[in-house]
């Protein structure tokens, strides 16, 4: 997995206002990819070779407990009370309503864990998590289900899902996240 840095980390390294990183990645001058949610996002070699490049202070990068999860969820699946939860952790959560969405960013650019609603209508829950199972890229991938019916918690957790949630249970998932979070 490809470590990525919030451009505000990189402006307060930087000692510059955060617009500018923006601006910097708006042109292209600093390379970057964007979140499901369409949030910038700078990986860690992009930034050692800009650096170099412009002669920039080296970031000492993010916290060491900093996660980025990425959630796919229905249109109204509230979830912040997830987020409050995390918040303490340094833990970010993308969202994104598109099952496709959230495997191709896995894909691409893999998050520290995966958050999959059982109930997004364009998604496989199931064959997702066979599917990133399989694949060596995402084998090792963290996949936690949300909003699971009782009658599916075990077939999710026999295919591979880390930790299922029921139905209404989003935030008992914080625990097992911020297990990852730890240093």
């Amino acid at each position: 997995m490809a470590a990525l840095v919030r451009p505000s980390v990189l402006a307060k390294a930087w000692g510059i206002h955060p617009r500018t990183v923006t601006a910097w990645l708006r042109t292209g001058k600093l390379p970057a990819v964007k979140t499901p949610g369409e949030h910038y996002r700078v990986r860690a070699e992009d930034v050692v070779a800009f650096c170099e490049a412009e002669g920039l202070p080296m970031p000492t990068a993010a916290s060491p407990r900093e996660l980025t999860v990425l959630l796919a969820k229905r249109g109204n699946l509230d979830i912040r009370p997830l987020r409050r939860a995390l918040r303490p952790l340094d833990v970010e959560v993308v969202v994104t309503t598109s099952g496709a969405g959230a495997l191709l960013s896995v894909a691409t650019s893999p998050p520290r864990a995966l958050v999959l609603d059982a109930l997004l209508p364009s998604l496989d829950v199931l064959d997702a998590l066979v599917a990133l199972g399989a694949a060596a890229a995402t084998s090792r991938l963290p996949v936690f289900v949300c909003e699971a019916p009782k009658a599916k918690v075990a077939s999710y957790l026999d295919a591979g899902a880390r930790a299922v949630s029921a139905k209404g249970a989003l935030t008992s998932l914080a625990p097992e996240l911020a297990r990852l979070a730890q240093p």
